[in-house]
């Protein structure tokens, strides 16, 4: 197998070039146009690498946590872990050497910008809805996330700043609500999956419906289209 250092290189450039989370067909393009020479099994190594550097997999070496699963297994979306670029650089030099210094620049300011959409985004719902979960009513805002209804990696730029493609949840409800296992219809009524109804069960739950604008049902029927309602 090829230089390890080399297919992370790539890798990382793939995901930084897409804002830190890319489709996994996507890394394989960026990967394909960039790459000189490839092997028939160019994807599976691709796979690998991911994988192995991923504490989210079963594969997982245990030793350098690079990336991660954006919306869990078997999904093919990936995400670059934010320490790898977001501390003094040194971590992402180690294994990044052969790129140029505007190169990795240029990293940084793709991801200095994703992080600003974020901020701008949940500042957006923080005030919106009050510093409240719309489900639980928990009111701490570190516990507190401001998630897409389409998923950032499905969205244009518009999408990813639009604060009627937000909800504010509570950290345990944005899992499910991320991972597909929970939606809501057209009424604001909360829908759940097989196998959900004794699990929410157990968590605090303040209402079982949110009021949607025309713009969230649009986003909303993305969602429920996305994760088969």
């Amino acid at each position: 197998m090829e230089n390890n250092k080399e297919w992370l290189d790539y890798i990382i450039d793939a995901l930084a070039s897409h804002n830190g989370i890319a489709k996994l067909k996507d890394i394989y393009q960026h990967v394909e146009a960039n790459k000189s020479v490839l092997s028939v099994q160019y994807q599976a190594v691709i796979r690998y690498y991911l994988e192995s550097n991923s504490s989210d997999s079963d594969s997982f070496k245990g030793k350098r946590d690079l990336f991660y699963m954006v919306q869990g297994k078997g999904k093919g979306i990936w995400g670059l872990r934010n320490a790898i670029i977001l501390d003094d650089g040194n971590s992402l030099k180690e294994f990044d050497s052969k790129k140029d210094k505007d190169d990795i620049q240029t990293d940084f300011i793709c991801q200095i910008k994703a992080r600003k959409v974020q901020s701008k985004f949940r500042n957006a719902l923080i005030k919106k809805y009050n510093s409240t979960c719309l489900i639980t009513g928990i009111e701490v805002p570190s516990m507190l996330i401001a998630s897409h209804i389409k998923p950032w990696c499905y969205s244009d730029n518009t999408e990813r700043c639009d604060e009627n493609n937000g909800l504010l949840l509570a950290v345990h409800i944005d899992v499910l609500f991320d991972r597909g296992m929970i939606s809501f219809d057209d009424n604001g009524i909360l829908i759940k999956k097989p196998g959900m109804v004794n699990v929410f069960n157990k968590f605090l739950i303040e209402t079982n419906s949110i009021i949607l604008n025309d713009e969230m049902k649009k986003y909303m029927n993305y969602h429920r289209t996305l994760h088969s309602f």
